[in-house]
Parts: C-alpha cells; structure tokens; sequence
C-alpha cells in the first residue's frame, strides 16, 4: 500500500497492532504542491487487491495555502474530498482534517481503515 498521510496519523498507526500486521509503505507528508500533483496524476496508491486508490490524509490540521487549490484541483479532475466529519472542505475549518480519494465509495473505505488505528475527529 502506498499513500501520502500525516506524521500523527503514522504515528498512529506504528503504535497499533495493525501496523505488524499491515506493513504498509506510507510517504509522511512534506508539502501540498508536491503531493496534490502527484494525486491527481495517479500516484499514489491505496491497496494491492483492488484498482489503485489515491488518497492523501490529514489528521486534523489543516492549511489553505496547501490545501485550497490542490482540493480544487483534486475535484475537478473528478476526485472526491470531504472532513472526516464527511462535510465538505472549507478554507475556514482547519481542525477536521482531510481526507481525499478518487471517490465517495472509496473514500469512505479509507475512512473505516484510519479509524481503526487512529481517533478522527468526527464531531
């Protein structure tokens, strides 16, 4: 499995039992305007069984000036991206995190796995 998730959330999961059982291959985040391009042009991916799914994960802080435009861009090539509350992105919210993937269906399977190794803020 391949993806792009914060430095809490992998600390997160190196704490559970998943991560023994998992082995995951996650890149820490580093910078929006290197990873938004990379998702929307198909890289990286989330699973080995199923057709690559694309994410990018943030636990709970968000920033605009990482945020806002590759959202946008992430959308318009067809992707989806909500909170963990699954409310849509906001430039003012920047406590729900975030959470993007290329489509609902896939987005709310993400969503199942981080919560079962990291606490989301969902209220």
């Amino acid at each position: 499995m391949r993806g792009v998730i914060s430095q809490e959330m992998l600390s997160f999961l190196e704490k559970s039992n998943l991560s023994n059982k998992i082995k995951p291959v996650f890149k820490p985040m580093t910078a929006g305007a290197h990873e938004y391009p990379q998702l929307v042009l198909n890289q990286p991916h989330f699973g080995k069984d199923k057709p690559q799914i694309h994410f990018r994960a943030t636990h709970i802080q968000t920033n605009s000036w990482d945020d806002a435009a590759g959202v946008l861009m992430h959308q318009e090539a067809g992707g989806y991206a909500a909170r963990w509350d699954q409310k849509p992105y906001a430039i003012t919210v920047t406590h729900k995190g975030l959470l993007l993937a290329p489509d609902k269906e896939s987005w709310q399977e993400l969503k199942n796995w981080c919560q079962t190794f990291c606490p989301l803020p969902l209220d």
